[in-house]
Formats: structure tokens, C-alpha cells, sequence
């Protein structure tokens, strides 16, 4: 990679980014070359209740489909009725 060949700094530089991004991505390089080119890997937080978030999904999935529309109020305040 051109990282192997000029140097962790030299590519900062080169692309003007952070030298600490470059040391992050050389690190994670092999689960990066693995991940779908479509997904926006290793963002964020793993969620608290994945089966509550898998039937919300399925629930603004089936109101989008049906033309209705969803806020964000109304997906928190369906997660609080199924949650309790």
C-alpha cells in the first residue's frame, strides 16, 4: 500500500488528513477490506435492545410501504409502547 511504501506521515500529508487516521486505518485494514463496500462499517454504538430496533425496522418498513409517513417522534414514542 502506499502507506507501506512512504510512511505513515508522508501520507497525511499527501491527502491531508489526520497522521492518527492513517495508524487507525492501516490497523483495521484487514476488517476493512472485508466489510461490503455499501455498509458504513464500525460506526457508532451496538445497539441496547435488538429485537426492539428489528421490529421498529420492520414497523417504519411496513408504514413507508403503505405510504404513511414517520417521524422520529412517532418511531420513539411505538419503541416506548413496546418496550414497557
Amino acid at each position: 500500500s502506499y502507506a507501506e511504501k512512504h510512511g505513515n506521515r508522508a501520507v497525511a500529508r499527501e491527502f491531508s488528513i489526520n497522521e492518527s487516521m492513517v495508524r487507525k486505518w492501516r490497523k483495521l485494514e484487514n476488517e476493512l477490506r472485508q466489510v461490503k463496500k455499501t455498509q458504513l462499517c464500525f460506526r457508532g454504538h451496538k445497539a441496547r435492545w435488538p429485537e426492539l430496533e428489528d421490529r421498529l425496522e420492520l414497523w417504519v418498513n411496513e408504514q413507508r410501504t403503505a405510504g404513511r409517513s414517520v417521524s422520529t417522534v412517532t418511531i420513539r414514542l411505538r419503541a416506548r409502547t413496546r418496550n414497557d
